[in-house]
């Protein structure tokens, strides 16, 4: 995949933690091509230790040398210890702050793709907090790729599963994929669930509706096929109680390496119901790559 500046955001708190090889295999293959920039960014939050370094238990540059300490080693380890790390730094309360924070450095950096280790949370942390990662999934305008601890090791990407919608400007958003899918000859399975749920009534106009969604992913393949990338289309039928599910067992179907998908937009409505995209990032063990 044609990536030509990543900014990696590196988790200081990671450095026993499994992600980090996972997330350098896909950086490597990544840098297989020319002209492909790594830029490691670790977020160091003042706020949290002002109060230590007010009453004297510590000074605030001790805070900073371990943070670039952390990072130092941590590149070591994965093989990245010729890069430069970039420590940031920022007083705010919340990880919305540090989302902030990171994606202002992305913007200035002109990076064309965000690469973060997702942590797998669960119980109540998963319900109110989410994570550093999917705070990032909600405001994020740059392409955001997820790696969790659980995901295979990189291999040449030579299979993307795209789950497409036909809402806003998708066709926007397929165009950059087309353009960091092409220079790897990568096939690219276009899916779309078109079921309607074991509990629900099916559709009177099921059949237009059918003919519209077909119209819609053929003139997306024979967008793929100007640009040079192999693309097929798959359509589920299968009634389905949940389109996650059906989403996660066709990419498994297609031996798909990485599922792409659009990211949530609205994140009240994100927050209390959830999203497509917010779920297979939860329930996926393959790498998630989010477009806007």
């Amino acid at each position: 995949m044609n990536f030509q500046k990543i900014l990696w955001a590196v988790d200081p708190d990671s450095l026993q933690s499994d992600i980090n090889p996972i997330v350098s295999s896909y950086l490597k293959e990544f840098a297989k091509h020319k002209g492909c920039e790594i830029c490691p960014v670790s977020i160091l939050n003042l706020g949290d230790i002002l109060f230590a370094v007010e009453y004297g238990a510590a000074d605030l540059s001790s805070f900073k040398k371990k943070a670039q300490l952390d990072m130092k080693k941590i590149l070591k380890k994965t093989d990245f210890d010729h890069l430069k790390g970039t420590l940031l730094t920022h007083h705010g309360t919340t990880m919305g702050d540090a989302a902030k924070t990171l994606l202002d450095h992305a913007k200035k950096i002109k990076a064309d793709v965000i690469v973060i280790g997702a942590k797998n949370l669960k119980g109540i942390d998963k319900f109110l907090m989410g994570s550093f990662a999917e705070t990032i999934m909600f405001t994020s305008k740059i392409p955001l790729l997820m790696v969790k601890p659980d995901s295979p090791k990189a291999v040449n990407f030579k299979s993307v599963f795209y789950c497409a919608e036909f809402a806003g400007s998708y066709k926007k958003i397929f165009k950059r994929l087309l353009d960091i899918c092409r220079a790897d000859s990568t096939k690219l399975t276009l899916f779309h669930y078109f079921g309607y749920g074991r509990k629900s009534k099916m559709p009177t106009n099921m059949k237009n509706l059918l003919s519209s969604v077909e119209e819609n992913l053929h003139s997306m393949a024979k967008m793929g096929e100007r640009t040079g990338v192999e693309v097929k289309i798959s359509i589920t039928h299968e009634e389905k109680d949940s389109i996650t599910d059906a989403i996660l067992e066709a990419a498994k179907k297609e031996k798909a390496q990485l599922i792409a998908i659009k990211g949530a937009t609205d994140r009240l409505r994100t927050f209390f119901i959830g999203s497509t995209a917010r779920k297979v990032l939860r329930k996926s063990r393959l790498p998630v790559l989010l477009l806007r």
